[in-house]
């Protein structure tokens, strides 16, 4: 078994959903509950990932790194 479908496995990732999501600034999302795997991915620009108390992370895509 490779280590990206081990991990999916542990994960119990089951299924799947597609969202594709175009943002300007300033802009927002907020996420509640549990899922067993969720996986984002930022293609373009930079962000912040704030999670209560934890320092915010800045996040940049491949581009603008």
């Amino acid at each position: 078994m490779d280590v990206l479908t081990d991990q999916l496995a542990q994960a119990r990732a089951r299924g799947a959903v597609f969202s594709v999501l175009r943002r300007i600034r300033p802009w927002g999302v907020r996420f509640s509950g549990r899922r067993p795997l969720t996986a984002h991915v930022l293609i373009e620009g930079t962000g912040w990932l704030e999670e209560p108390g934890r320092q915010p992370l800045r996040l940049g895509s491949a581009t603008s790194c």
